[in-house]
């Protein structure tokens, strides 16, 4: 851990026995998640003593991606094992395994109201699932290589995304906003769920969800 203002060195979390792939915060801040390739979850104070609170077991390989619930009361992680699992922090277990992806599940990222999330694979596609249902709602396809990661648009952002994917600023107009009537813009944010991804292909790609559609 290090002190952002000095950027000197603070202390270390040990516990992991082989490489730490992920890291991530609860909404409060006061607990963070690790994965590691020793195929286990640790759950850190990250308040008071900086002490392993919970080690969760039960994915069979490298555990590659972990991100909190916006409630923070549940964790979500992703594996080489082909398997993503919601854990409940408070018990420790294992409460739902999502099982859809043919090959190594790279990460998982929750949208901003935690009603789904999407999980992207080394199998080339992103799946969406909704956390009420605990099943897939649908799967993007277009990458041409194994899929690194992926991450939500903010909501505040998905109005700006898709003017800049507007055929007039593909035309040269780039020196400003596209012009829209405020509430075309707070239509489109209402309506609109966007994801970007990155992959081994060398391209970068952003998805509106709501209609399964790549945007550019």
């Amino acid at each position: 851990i290090w002190e952002f203002e000095s950027g000197e060195f603070e202390r270390t979390l040990k516990g992991h026995t082989d490489t730490v792939q992920d890291i991530n915060f609860n909404s409060s801040g006061k607990l963070l998640a690790s994965c590691s390739a020793d195929m286990t979850i640790k759950i850190w104070d990250f308040v008071n003593t900086y002490e392993c609170l919970k080690t969760l077991k039960g994915h069979e390989h490298n555990i590659s991606s972990v991100a909190f619930l916006p409630s923070g009361d549940f964790v979500l992680s992703a594996s080489r094992d082909k398997l993503i699992k919601l854990w409940d922090i408070a018990n420790g277990y294992c409460v739902q395994n999502f099982s859809k992806h043919t090959d190594w599940v790279r990460t998982v990222a929750v949208n901003e109201d935690g009603t789904c999330f999407a999980s992207c694979s080394n199998d080339r596609s992103i799946i969406v699932w909704c956390l009420a249902t605990k099943m897939p709602k649908m799967t993007l396809l277009g990458h041409e290589h194994v899929i690194e990661t992926i991450i939500w648009v903010p909501d505040k952002f998905t109005a700006q995304i898709m003017a800049f994917s507007d055929d007039s600023l593909r035309e040269g107009k780039t020196n400003g906003d596209i012009e829209q009537p405020q509430q075309q813009q707070q239509q489109q944010q209402q309506k609109m769920s966007m994801l970007i991804s990155a992959s081994r292909d060398r391209t970068i790609r952003f998805w509106e969800v709501a209609i399964s559609r790549k945007i550019f």
